[in-house]
């Protein structure tokens, strides 16, 4: 019983077990089975749940723009669908794929994975009816109400973008990536607008409500960009309600921080005139700078307002000025340009006008918009100083630069500056104000940091704020300036301004009892003030009176009582001591000025602080004892200015005074000797120093710092405490010489120049050094040094020898090495380790420079268990390697093969340096520019003679570690191996470069070596992706650029220039088996080209027979020039040029076998329009060229062409030519359908079948096969345009302009004909049918050139009945015309109004200027040349008269007169004064005609004579040459005549004014002294002004001065000699005559002299600078010597140039025994002195001499150590 009870309970328990088995294993079999219905469950739950969140989501987004919360279980409910989505889900459906594979080679599906994917699939369903059960019950209220729409982009009215603020657009945008946008304005509308985007409403009214609504609104937004535009002042973020930044409190993992990163970016865009307001004020975190547009932005967005007018042409040249008003603010351009949209000319002509008078008012309601903008933003500006200071910039004329100078002076005087002591806290106060002014956009950086300037548009509205608010007026218009002055003004006015105006006339008295400015900035320096002016004004505090010349100021200055300021900058005063009256003045300036002495009287300003004498050139004196009285003196600046320092200062200021100025600060000046300088004068106080010590610095140039000195050290005992006080305390520090000095820092600052900057050293010929710290350890030298240039240091080993300190050169930048010939290292590896900031070097002309970076043998012992084997230097962006011809490696030697080695990156970013291991060995050959010095960021490299003799220049390691950085690659003057620049796998590197340049070099055959891509399948090759510049010049073995199997394009191409390459047959080959190529075969593509030039290259064709395939390739191309291909029959064919649309300039030059420009191809066409954009062509020298283009139609128009020049092409007939093709010759129908039976070569060069309506230059040159220029009947509107017309050499024209041409001249404004022997007129009137009333005018005619036209028989023909007016001519040149009789007829002659410019030459028929009419009324005619300024009638051997009856002339602005070889002019009076209008001729004289009937004074304002001597003679005679020669400063005097009554001696005599004096061609040998002619006369010896003086061709002068005659004091101050084919003359100035005044000397061809000069005079020219002398055969010795003289000692104190020039006979410049110094030489030129053994015999001293040129052109030179050796030297080669 039991057993069978027990069984039946195993037995229960068993079929449980096994049907929950069966089950379980059902279970699993239905997954595995089931599997497909599950996923489809699944997938459909997905998408329900999906869209019940869809739906939730609306609801919420709907509640959250209302500004409601959501409730947790909602936002809970949302995260777990997201969950299961995207974490549960979508797992299971993305590997469905894998439940999919098969096993068994797939004849089964695989169950393992079908039942796992099927039950994840089945839980997950269970899930999602959960979740989607939910939404009903708990979310059935939620309503959807849909969000107002967003805006993603919208458009901005007036909007454009400009390339140069793209930039600042892509920084602004990645600081705002993923904001969405909206604009804003004003607090509570700021938060009405954005609340308006967001769908907030508001029920708050308080504005803190309201942030506090937006605020939380704002949190629920993943992304927002808020926009605060033209914001003034500051806005607090938080009371608006927008937070962002670190506004979120409490404590977040990085996890958690970035999770909420991610949900919310709330980022604010604000913008405002004012930097500070953003950057101080409202704490933005980045600010963007934006500047004003660029020219061609500017014009752009001009053209773009304005539209595409029809009178563009005309318009343009009136924009360009307009758009440069502008200046590039985009709301002037926007402004001006609306008011001149659709406008005619004359409305341009009237803005421009108003542009040009400041006041942009004027152009209607747009202005109001940009004046009140500007006056706001001046209205915001928080300090007053800052307005007043934006006043005084108004004071200054528009869009000039205002130096920041004059404001510190002004605003001291004005005492604008409050709680100011000193004159250097009121420039940093300044400086603080003006950066405030520009970060408000009120001004602007000048090109200069010592000026700022101010935009035309703010200055106006400056202008306009100072005269209404402040009575401060800048007055622009000087008309009627006395009234204004007088009456206008308000007399509380407390500033008046005339900045820079002619003034002719100013009031007697000035009467404003409040002024306190005055600036009189004159441009018409001859302005005169009254002694009374200042009477009225004696509150001024700042008066500057500029460009004033003055005998003495006005007596009415001592007036001035409150006087601070005085500025009297470029002036010329005699009298100055009236300013010692001022005892107030604190500053006082004489910058630019003509002084000669600073007055004792100026000791008395005992007030006085700043004294600036910079650039006052003639100041000779300064006064004793004035400097040291001036005790409260802060600046002095005396920079190119006063040098006179005396020892003791017994006529002259000393060096001793300036030790009396204890407050000094700022200090310029020029000490020429070291030794002068007082041993207790010490400069430590000094804060703005610029000292020059030595004679050879100028002071050209910027200066960088405020602490300069330049020094000469030529002894080293002069280096005392003063001085090494300012060697340790200077910023830029200039060397020379520094004679005795071998290590510079060692010797001059043992401190190492703690301030240095900028370091320049030349002609140190014994310093070794710059840095020597063998033996002192770790040294630290140069920590700020920015710049370091090193020229001609002939001794310089090393700059740096020893180990420095990290901090050592570690701030240089720049570095520039010229001329160091013994220098083999340029850095040591301790030097190169520390130049982490290393932008620049340049090495020239180094010729034993070996390597760049060099380890010395104490860095390898120093570093024996490491070994470095590369350096970086990261921050290297150009690199110039100039004549260095053993330069071999840029690297250092690695000798220490057994270790291990390490890399030094030099980064500035470092703290230290990064050593990187290596265990590679490496070998002991090293490549050129070894692989151990990397330029990772390179950008410019230049290599010039500098060897390389690798096969491909990317072998150079040098290149790999820059390529992908480098911009600019030039390569020159290079030889050898060197026969590809690339490798094609090193091309795809080069993605930076934009410039390549290769120049001479003799063995490059390709510039792409792609052999690696032969048998390659390559669809297309792209190279150097952003190469914009390409020039490849004299490659005598280059063959082609590269080669592809495919196309090939450099995309970013915009200039090529390709010269002296004659093997070039093709730039890129793309086929191995044609024997000829084009240039650019069909698969080159070039699109952005716009440059092209050609020039002796070996091309059969430029472009491909298939163009059209590649037209597109060349339609950017605006420029070509082809010249010297010899093998180019054409350019183009007429498909070409239909693609060729941007075309605008093309040049065709010396092509031997060019036929043809264009060959026309296909069927006739009526009118052809070829390069619609063609401006300028040129065709010059094409032997074979018949035509530019053939054409089969009937007409061809070049549309836009302005420019056209042919010349040479002597085969050229017709511009356009009938034949179809260039091998087919003119049909006979062809030929008549023109003109009938006209030969070719009597066919016109512009026919009816040319149409150039905008041509306005035109010059034909070299063409004596044309006959006839003009066709009889022109198309109606080609060549109305015309403004200029040359015709040169063209000897078979007859007449140039036939009847049917003199219509169409009305813009003509220049006509020049040269050379053309057949022309015999001008203006062809004869068959020009019209009357009288009829009249042709050339209104725009303005030069008038005729020269070389020998049949020339009339300029027009007086018997046409054509009236003819050139009311505008400026200037008429007739030369060498033997047929003419006259110029002018009375009608043409009386019309010369504007005439400038008169000149009559070499015209042998010429009887009379003016021709007398026929028809004439007026008995006696005037001629009035009021403009007239030069008249010159030479070589008119029959010339009689100026006209050959009485007439009356005037003459009022003539200031040159020359008259010479005018034979019949000396039979007659030069002039006549006629009282009597009425006079007749006969009742003058019936013999003699005066040249000149004048009726008042002859020639008012005569400056320049050039006359006959005769003719002085005999005019004198007559009493009435006086009269006009008071102003004479120029005088040619030429002499024709042996015999002479008048003394030429007494004569210049009377020429107070003279300055040079030119004597030529003749027999005056005794100008010089008042003997010989009888001449008892005394002269008064007033100071002679003459200063230069020219002797030319005087046959018979043997010698300037005979023994024993005193010479005329009339030229005692000559500056300038200069003699010129004195055949007689045997010596130049006898030994007692002296030159102490002489700067200048040149003789030329004068073969009879044997010596120069004597010892005695040669010791006086101490002056003397230049000394030339050329070509004299005979002439032994330039200082003679005598044997009996004792020696002396000779010295050319100032001579800086001297050349010897084909001297043939020279044995010396001196053979004496004398001392001969030479302080200041240079340069010295000696070519072909085949004689000359040595330059002096006794002791020679040239210290700065390091060359003598054999050519003036030979920079290099020779040099053996001295000049005496160099001569011998060359005369020793010669001789071999």
């Amino acid at each position: 019983m039991a057993v069978e009870t027990g069984l039946a309970v195993l037995s229960g328990i068993v079929s449980k077990v096994a049907e929950l088995f069966i089950d379980s294993i059902k279970q699993k079999m239905c997954y595995a089975f089931e599997y497909e219905k599950n996923m489809e469950q699944l997938k459909k739950k997905v998408d329900d749940l999906t869209v019940a969140r869809e739906r939730v989501e609306r609801s919420v987004e709907v509640a959250k723009n209302r500004g409601e919360e959501i409730h947790k279980d909602v936002e809970k409910w949302l995260i777990r669908v997201n969950e299961f989505t995207e974490t549960v889900a979508k797992p299971i459906i993305d590997d469905e794929d894998k439940a999919k594979k098969r096993c068994f080679k797939g004849l089964c599906p695989n169950l393992l994975f079908r039942y796992s994917f099927s039950k994840k699939a089945a839980n997950a369903v269970k899930d999602g009816v959960n979740l989607h059960g939910e939404t009903a019950d708990r979310f059935a209220i939620v309503s959807y109400r849909p969000v107002p729409q967003r805006t993603k982009s919208f458009y901005i009215r007036d909007y454009q973008d400009f390339d140069s603020r793209m930039p600042i657009f892509q920084d602004i945008m990645v600081a705002l990536k993923d904001a969405e946008v909206s604009q804003t304005s004003d607090i509570k509308e700021i938060q009405g607008q954005i609340a308006d985007q967001l769908g907030l409403e508001f029920h708050e009214e308080s504005l803190a409500g309201r942030a506090s609504r937006l605020r939380d609104r704002l949190k629920k937004e993943k992304r927002v960009l808020v926009i605060l535009d033209n914001i003034w002042v500051h806005h607090d973020l938080g009371a608006i309600g927008i937070s962002f930044g670190d506004d979120e409190k409490g404590t977040f993992t990085q996890q958690g921080m970035q999770n909420v990163v991610n949900q919310r970016q709330c980022k604010v865009l604000a913008t405002s005139r004012n930097l500070d307001v953003l950057r101080n004020d409202m704490n933005i975190q980045k600010n963007f700078m934006i500047n004003t547009l660029s020219y061609e932005e500017t014009e752009r967005l001009f053209w773009e307002i304005v539209g595409d007018p029809v009178e563009k042409l005309d318009l343009s040249s009136i924009a360009v000025e307009i758009i440069q008003k502008c200046a590039g603010l985009p709301i002037a351009i926007a402004t001006i340009a609306n008011a001149l949209k659709h406008k005619s000319l004359s409305h341009w002509k009237n803005a421009l006008d108003l542009l040009r008078k400041y006041n942009l008012r004027n152009f209607g309601r747009r202005d109001a918009n940009v004046h009140s903008v500007i006056e706001l933003s001046y209205n915001f500006l928080e300090s007053e100083e800052a307005k007043s200071l934006l006043l005084l910039c108004s004071l200054h004329n528009v869009g000039w630069n205002v130096s920041i100078e004059d404001l510190l002076y002004y605003s001291m005087g004005l005492g604008l500056l409050q709680d100011i002591n000193t004159l250097e806290e009121g420039r940093n106060r300044l400086l603080t104000l003006i950066d405030n002014l520009k970060a408000s956009c009120l001004l602007l950086d000048s090109n200069s940091k010592i000026s700022v300037r101010m935009h035309e548009v703010i200055h106006a509205v400056a202008v306009s704020v100072a005269s209404k608010d402040e009575r401060m007026f800048n007055i622009q218009d000087v008309t009627e300036l006395k009234e204004k002055l007088e009456e206008k003004l308000p007399k509380d006015t407390i500033a008046i301004s005339l900045p820079y105006k002619d003034i002719f006339v100013l009031p007697e008295r000035l009467e404003y009892p409040k002024l306190k400015l005055l600036l009189l900035h004159m441009k018409n320096c001859s302005s005169q003030i009254s002694d009374a002016f200042f009477q009225g004004v004696k509150e001024l505090n700042v008066l500057n009176l500029t460009s004033l010349r003055l005998l003495s100021l006005p007596s009415s200055l001592r007036w001035l009582t409150n006087l601070q300021t005085l500025c009297l900058d470029r002036c010329r005063f005699e009298d100055i001591a009236i300013i010692g009256e001022l005892k107030k003045l604190k500053i006082l300036t004489f910058r630019f000025s003509k002084i000669e002495k600073l007055p004792r009287e100026i000791g008395q300003l005992t007030r006085l602080i700043s004294l600036n004498l910079r650039s006052c050139s003639k100041l000779r004196v300064i006064a004793p004892n004035v400097l040291s009285s001036l005790t409260r003196l802060e600046e002095l600046r005396l920079g190119n200015s006063f040098i006179g320092w005396e020892v003791e200062g017994r006529s002259n200021a000393s060096l001793a005074e300036l030790k009396q100025l204890s407050r000094l600060t700022t200090l310029g000046i020029h000490i020429l000797d070291a030794q002068i300088i007082p041993h207790d004068l010490l400069f430590g106080k000094l804060e703005d120093y610029r000292i020059f010590i030595g004679d050879v610095w100028d002071w050209s140039g910027k200066f960088e710092t405020l602490r300069t000195l330049k020094l000469k050290l030529n002894n080293s005992i002069y280096l005392r405490n003063g001085i090494k006080i300012l060697l340790n305390r200077s910023e830029e520090l200039y060397l020379d010489e520094l004679k005795g000095i071998e290590n510079v820092v060692y010797e001059l600052n043992k401190e190492g120049f703690p301030q240095l900057k900028y370091l320049h050293v030349q002609n140190a010929l014994e310093t070794r050094y710059i840095i020597n710290s063998i033996g002192w350890g770790l040294c630290n030298v140069f920590p700020k040094l920015e710049s370091l240039n090193l020229l001609n240091l002939i001794s310089l080993e090393k700059i740096c020898y020893g180990k420095l300190a990290m901090v050592s050169f570690s701030q240089l930048r720049i570095m520039k090495i010229r001329k160091c010939d013994r220098l083999k290292h340029l850095l040591t590896f301790s030097m190169a380790k520390n130049l982490l900031q290393l932008r620049e070097i340049e090495v020239t002309d180094c010729k034993k420079l070996e390597e760049i970076v060099f380890q010395e043998s104490e860095e390898l012992q120093f570093n024996q268990t490491e070994r470095i084997s590369t350096i970086e230097f990261t921050q290297l962006r150009t690199l110039r390697l100039k004549c260095l011809p053993l330069l071999t490696s840029f690297g250092f030697n690695l000798v220490t093969p057994d270790a291990g080695s390490q890399e030094i990156v030099a980064a500035p970013d470092a703290g230290s340096l990064e050593i990187v291991a290596e265990d590679e060995p490496v070998g002991g050959f090293m490549l050129p520019f070894s692989q151990n010095v990397l330029l990772p960021r390179l950008e410019m490299l230049e290599l010039s003679s500098v060897n390389i003799e690798c096969m491909w220049l990317d072998q150079l390691p040098i290149i790999c570690s820059c390529c992908r950085t480098l911009t600019s690659l030039t390569l020159k003057e290079r030889s050898g191996n060197l026969k590809y620049l690339f490798s094609y796998s090193v091309i795809q590197s080069l993605v930076e470069l934009q410039k390549l340049e290769i120049h001479n070099c003799k063995s490059i055959e390709e510039i792409i070596n792609t052999e690696e891509l032969r048998g390659e399948e390559t669809i297309s090759m792209m190279v150097f992706p952003k190469l914009i510049n390409l020039q490849l010049k004299g490659l005598p073995k280059l063959t082609r650029f590269g080669y592809s199997g495919n196309s090939v394009e450099i995309p970013s191409l915009t200039q090529l220039f390709i010269k002296d390459c004659p093997n070039l047959k093709t730039f890129f080959s793309t086929s191995t088996s044609e024997d000829t190529h084009p240039l650019f075969g069909e698969k080159v593509v070039l699109p952005t080209l716009k440059s092209l030039n050609v020039s002796s290259i070996g091309i059969q064709t430029i472009w491909h027979n298939q163009f059209e395939v590649i037209c597109s390739c060349f339609q950017n191309l605006t420029k070509l020039t082809v010249d010297g291909c010899d093998t180019l029959k054409y350019v183009f064919s007429s498909s070409m040029v239909e693609s060729l649309i941007q075309l605008e300039v093309l040049e065709i030059s010396n092509c031997k076998f060019m036929e043809r420009v264009i060959i026309t191809e296909g069927a006739e066409r009526t009118c052809i329009t070829q390069f619609s954009k063609l401006q300028e062509l040129h065709l010059i020298h094409l032997p074979e060229l018949t035509s530019f283009c053939n054409i089969v139609g009937n007409l061809i128009e070049l549309p836009s062409l302005a420019h056209l020049w042919i010349a040479n092409c002597p085969k050229m007939h017709k511009f356009v030519s009938n034949s179809p093709c260039v091998d087919i010759p003119t049909s006979k129908d062809e030929q008549m359908n023109s003109e009938v039976n006209l030969p070719s070569s009597m066919q016109p060069l512009f026919d009816d079948k040319v149409g150039l309506p905008n041509l306005r230059n035109l010059g034909i040159e070299k063409m004596d096969n044309l006959i006839k220029i003009w066709h009889d009947q022109l198309i109606p509107n080609s060549f109305c345009k015309l403004s200029m017309f040359m015709v040169d050499t063209c000897n078979e024209v007859v007449s140039l302009f036939p009847s049917n041409m003199l219509g169409r001249l009305q813009e003509l404004e220049k006509l020049a004909i040269v050379n053309c022997d057949s022309i015999e007129e001008i203006f062809e009137l004869q068959a020009f049918n019209c009357g009288k009333s009829q009249a042709i005018t050339a209104n725009q005619l303005e030069g008038f050139l005729l020269v070389d036209l020998p049949n020339l028989k009339h300029v027009w023909n007086m018997d046409s009945q054509v009236l003819l007016s050139f009311q505008n001519l400026l200037s008429i040149g007739v030369t060498g015309c033997h047929s003419l009789k006259s110029i002018f007829p009375t009608s043409i002659a009386r019309g010369l109004l504007q005439l400038k410019e008169l000149s009559i030459n070499d015209c042998s028929m010429v009887e009379e200027i003016v021709a007398k009419e026929e028809e004439q009324v007026e008995a006696v005619p005037r001629f009035v040349f009021p403009q007239l300024s030069s008249l010159k009638l030479t070589q008119l051997s029959t010339l009689k008269s100026f006209y050959p009856d009485s007439y009356i002339s005037e003459w009022p602005l003539l200031s040159y007169l020359g008259l010479w070889e005018c034979g019949k002019l000396l039979a007659s009076e030069l002039l006549c004064l006629q009282e009597n209008s009425g006079e007749s001729r006969n009742e003058i004289t019936n013999i003699q005609q005066p040249m000149f009937f004048v009726d008042k004074v002859a020639f008012p304002n005569l400056e320049i004579l050039t006359l006959e001597w005769n003719c002085i003679v005999k005019v004198m005679s007559s009493g009435n040459f006086s009269n006009y020669l008071c102003k004479i400063k120029s005088l040619g005097l030429i002499s024709t005549n042996e015999e002479t009554t008048v003394c030429p001696c007494c004569f210049l005599y009377t020429l107070p004014n003279l300055e040079e004096l030119y004597v030529f061609n003749g027999f005056l040998d005794k100008i010089f002294i008042c003997e010989g002619y009888g001449c008892k006369e005394q002269h008064v010896e007033a100071p002679s002004k003459l200063r230069h003086l020219s002797l030319n061709s005087l046959e018979d002068l043997s010698h300037m001065w005979e023994e024993n005659t005193l010479p005329c004091k009339v030229f005692q101050n000559v500056t300038t000699l200069q003699v010129v084919e004195l055949g007689n003359l045997k010596t130049l100035v006898p030994s007692f005559v002296s030159f102490q005044n002489l700067t200048s000397l040149e003789v030329l061809t004068c073969n009879t002299l044997l010596n120069l000069v004597a010892v005695s005079t040669a010791k006086s020219m101490v002056h003397l600078t230049s000394m030339k002398i050329v070509e004299c055969e005979m002439i032994q010795n330039i200082i003679s010597h005598d044997r009996n003289e004792v020696e002396d000692h000779i010295i050319f104190k100032k001579l800086n140039y001297l050349e010897l020039h084909s001297l043939r006979s020279i044995t010396a410049f001196y053979s004496g025994n004398s001392i001969i110094e030479f302080p200041s030489l240079l340069k010295v030129v000696v070519i072909q002195c085949p004689n000359m053994k040595i330059f002096s015999q006794g002791v020679l001293s040239t210290p700065k001499l390091n060359k003598l040129q054999i050519t003036e052109a030979d920079d290099e030179g020779s040099w053996e150590g001295s000049l005496n050796m160099t001569i011998q030297k060359l005369f020793e080669d010669m001789s071999l």
